[in-house]
């Protein structure tokens, strides 16, 4: 059996980032409770590492970030996570005088400045994205006007062509399917400017995906279900490689050894969240099959 890691694999930046932000913020303030919003980023391995350093993560549904805000102190620190946050929760921790560290995504807070300039250009916003993921839930925050498209559905909307239009999107779908979105959109609205967004880690990562060697007949996609990239990746694979075994798990637990066993040319991949780490972990237990 041979067993390969998909090349540029590992964190992205953004995830990187988060993290250092979030260990960064312990180190600073040793002695006082800190919170996160939700999945600093969405790998339960790093949410379990933040719990060794005392660092809570809120675990609830989206709908209830306002009401846990309200338990927090103002002595307390609050971490927005890496995928954003819908703006209003700002509002509210500044009015509690909660200490507020944001971990978001570069490339997220771009898509949001790009949005909120767009809006004061008075221009029409579309946004495509999955629906209650947190990267569409802070693009929608920003303006009640702006139109969604839902990235998993039939576009069927009616837009009016006498204004211009400006698209813009999650950066974590993939780059085939939302140029596919973004096609379609074109034949409707003769005035459409395109903010091609996709992460470029995510993109790169799709593409090595598409460009796999002709033996290979395994891939195991590993990462959070949680995550949107890494879903992409797996929703592509099961697409390009039909004719191989194509398995998505969180950890080795998840293995079905039967399959894997028949298995020669297996590849290893994860999204942005998923560390080298984990991919070497996951190789390492399937050498350790073959013998």
């Amino acid at each position: 059996m041979v067993v390969e890691i998909l090349k540029n694999s590992g964190y992205c930046y953004g995830v990187k980032n988060a993290i250092e932000i979030a260990f960064k913020a312990r180190k600073e303030n040793p002695n006082q409770k800190i919170y996160v919003l939700g999945m600093l980023v969405h790998n339960e391995e790093i949410i379990k590492k933040l719990e060794l350093e005392n660092i809570i993560t809120i675990n609830v549904p989206y709908n209830e970030y306002e009401k846990e805000i309200q338990k927090i102190n103002k002595n307390d620190i609050l971490i927005f996570p890496a995928h954003g946050h819908d703006i209003k929760l700002e509002k509210i921790t500044k009015a509690r005088q909660i200490k507020v560290v944001d971990a978001i995504c570069p490339m997220v807070k771009r898509c949001q400045d790009l949005i909120i300039e767009a809006l004061n250009k008075k221009k029409k916003v579309i946004y495509i994205g999955i629906k209650n993921h947190a990267e569409t839930l802070l693009a929608l925050s920003l303006s009640k006007d702006i139109i969604f498209v839902d990235y998993n559905q039939p576009i069927n909307y009616y837009f009016n062509t006498k204004y211009d239009y400006y698209c813009i999107n999650q950066t974590t779908l993939s780059y085939i399917q939302l140029d596919s979105l973004h096609n379609q959109l074109k034949k409707i609205i003769p005035h459409l400017e395109i903010a091609n967004e996709i992460c470029n880690f995510t993109k790169i990562r799709q593409k090595s995906l598409l460009n796999l060697p002709n033996d290979v007949d395994g891939i195991i996609v590993c990462g959070s279900l949680k995550s949107s990239n890494t879903t992409r990746l797996f929703e592509l694979a099961k697409k390009r490689y039909s004719n191989c075994y194509v398995s998505f798990v969180s950890n080795t637990d998840e293995i079905d050894l039967l399959k894997i066993k028949s298995l020669q040319h297996i590849i290893v991949l994860g999204g942005t969240s998923t560390s080298m780490e984990q991919l070497e972990e996951l190789k390492e237990y399937l050498l350790k099959l073959n013998n």
